[in-house]
């Protein structure tokens, strides 16, 4: 595991650079993305998440949440890019997050980057501080395909000595 200073920095960097969104909204690929950038990938995916119903007060429904899910999916395919703000998609739904329950979902999905992450760069925990932080902001942006993405960077990562 990393060091808690390694965590703790790493957190406040993809915090402060992912911002807080209280509402679902179509990130610069057209994924469904809530928080601080929890990606959605399903309506159903939707449903597991606390939400408030803005304009009634009341938690939202299974059912308030699909359809909002689906409303975005409408308005843009995955894999088409934007070149919006978050902030564009605020109009169409009433349904928001609140920080905490955005930041339980960013603390899960940070852990299991650092599993994914020490997969598959066995000496992560002995590379220099500085790189764990940088590899773990690209990881929480890519995901699983900072593997594929940057085929070469793995490689080089798990070994540095190149070909002997």
């Amino acid at each position: 595991m990393p060091s808690q200073t390694v965590l703790a920095r790493a957190r406040n960097l993809i915090l402060e650079a992912e911002g807080f969104i209280e509402h679902m909204y179509l990130d610069t690929v057209s994924q469904i993305t809530i928080g601080y950038g929890t990606m959605l990938p399903t309506a159903a995916s939707s449903t597991t998440i606390t939400m408030l119903n803005k304009a009634t007060n009341q938690p939202a429904t299974v059912d308030e949440k699909v359809k909002a899910w689906n409303t975005l999916r409408e308005f843009s395919p995955v894999n088409h890019k934007l070149n919006m703000k978050a902030e564009a998609f605020a109009d169409m739904t009433d349904l928001v997050i609140n920080e905490l329950q955005a930041e339980r979902l960013f603390n899960l999905k940070l852990g299991g980057f650092v599993s994914m992450l020490q997969k598959h760069y066995p000496k992560f925990e002995d590379f220099p501080e500085d790189a764990q932080i940088a590899i773990l902001d690209m990881a929480y942006n890519l995901g699983p395909r900072i593997y594929t993405v940057f085929k070469s960077f793995t490689k080089a990562v798990n070994d540095p000595r190149g070909p002997q």
